[in-house]
C-alpha cells in the first residue's frame, strides 16, 4: 500500500511539473482553430483540410512537448526563488534533478525529430528548425531573460501566439502545395488569415499581462536573487497602474474585434465577447486594483487564465455563424 501511494504521489508530481492543465488548453485551442475557423471557412470553398489528422495530432504532440519541456526547464531555474516564495516546485523534492534532465532532454528530442518529420512531409525541411528555435527561446527564457526587465514577458507572450500561428503555420504551407485548392480558397485565407492573427494577439496580450501579474507576486523572491522585472525596476504599485491601463487596452482592442465581427455578420462571437468576456475583464480590473499587496494577486493571475479560455471557446460561436 505504500508503494502505491508513493507511486501516485510521484506521477502526481509529474503532472504537476509538466502543467497537465496548460496543456489541456494548448490541444483544446489548436483543436477549435482547426475545426472551428479553418476548416468551416475551407468549407464555403469545398475545399479540404490539408494536414490529415495523423499529421495533425503530431503537430499537437508536437507543441505539448515543447510546451511540457519549457515548463520543466522553467521549474529547473526557479527552485531557489520559488522556495524562497514558499512556491510548491517539486524538482529536488519529489522528483530528482537527474530525472528532470532526462525527461527536459526525451520530450525535446522526441519534438525535434518529429517536427522535422512533419517538415519532410510537407516538402518544406526548412520549417522544422521552428521547433528548436522555440525550444531554445524557452530555456533561454528560463536561465537569463525571465529575470530581464520586460524581455522575458515578451518571450513567453510570444511563444503563447505561437501556439496559435504554427497551426495555420503549417495547414498554409501544405495549401500552397496544392495550387488547385489554393487558388479556389484565396478568398478565404484571407478570412482565416485574420481570424489566426486576432486570436493569436489575444492570447499574446492576456499572457502579457499575465506575466506582470507573476513578476508582482514573485518580487520578493526575484529581488532577492538579482532578478530585473518592471516591479523591482518601477515598483508594484506602479506596475500594478500599468496592468490596469494594459487590460483598458485590451479591452479596447477587443472591442474593436467585436465591430468587425458585428459588421461582417458574426452576430454569436460578438454578443459572446460583449457578455462573458469583456466583464471577467472588467473584474480583474477591481481585482488588481484592490490589491495591497503582491499576495493579492493571486486571483487577479487565475482571472487572466479564465479570460484566456474564455477567449478560445469563441471559436465555437465563429463556427455556429455558418451554420
Amino acid at each position: 500500500m505504500m508503494m502505491l501511494t508513493n507511486g501516485k504521489t510521484t506521477m502526481i508530481a509529474y503532472l504537476k511539473l509538466i502543467r497537465v492543465p496548460n496543456l489541456l488548453i494548448i490541444i483544446l485551442t489548436q483543436y477549435l482553430l482547426r475545426f472551428c475557423i479553418i476548416r468551416t471557412l475551407y468549407q464555403l470553398q469545398n475545399i479540404d483540410l490539408q494536414i490529415n489528422e495523423i499529421s495533425f495530432a503530431i503537430l499537437v504532440f508536437i507543441t505539448i512537448c515543447i510546451a511540457a519541456a519549457g515548463y520543466i526547464i522553467n521549474d529547473y531555474f526557479d527552485i531557489d526563488i520559488d522556495e524562497y516564495n514558499h512556491n510548491n516546485n517539486v524538482i529536488g523534492k519529489m522528483i530528482p534533478v537527474r530525472h528532470v534532465w532526462v525527461l527536459y532532454g526525451i520530450l525535446n528530442i522526441i519534438a525535434f525529430a518529429l517536427g522535422f518529420y512533419l517538415a519532410f512531409e510537407l516538402g518544406k525541411l526548412q520549417i522544422g528548425f521552428i521547433f528548436p528555435i522555440i525550444s531554445g527561446l524557452l530555456y533561454f527564457y528560463a536561465s537569463r531573460y525571465k529575470g530581464m526587465l520586460i524581455w522575458g514577458n515578451l518571450i513567453v507572450s510570444f511563444l503563447s501566439a505561437m501556439v496559435v500561428l504554427i497551426v495555420w503555420l503549417f495547414e498554409f504551407m501544405a495549401l500552397r502545395n496544392n495550387p488547385v485548392s489554393f487558388i479556389d480558397g484565396y478568398k478565404v485565407v484571407i478570412i482565416i488569415n485574420t481570424f489566426t492573427w486576432g486570436y493569436a494577439a489575444f492570447a499574446f496580450l492576456v499572457t502579457l499581462l499575465r506575466e506582470l501579474i507573476k513578476d508582482i507576486q514573485d518580487i520578493d523572491g526575484d529581488t532577492r536573487f538579482g532578478c530585473r522585472t518592471l516591479p523591482i525596476i518601477l515598483g508594484w504599485k506602479t506596475t500594478r497602474n500599468i496592468i490596469v491601463a494594459g487590460i483598458i487596452v485590451v479591452m479596447g482592442l477587443l472591442g474593436l474585434c467585436q465591430y468587425y465581427l458585428l459588421k461582417n455578420g458574426y452576430n454569436y462571437p460578438f454578443w459572446y465577447l460583449l457578455i462573458a468576456v469583456q466583464p471577467i475583464f472588467i473584474y480583474m480590473i477591481i481585482k488588481v486594483i484592490r490589491a495591497t499587496k503582491p499576495g493579492d494577486f493571486k486571483l487577479a493571475g487565475l482571472t487572466s487564465k479564465i479570460i484566456m479560455v474564455a477567449g478560445i471557446l469563441s471559436m465555437q460561436l465563429v463556427h455556429i455563424s455558418y451554420l
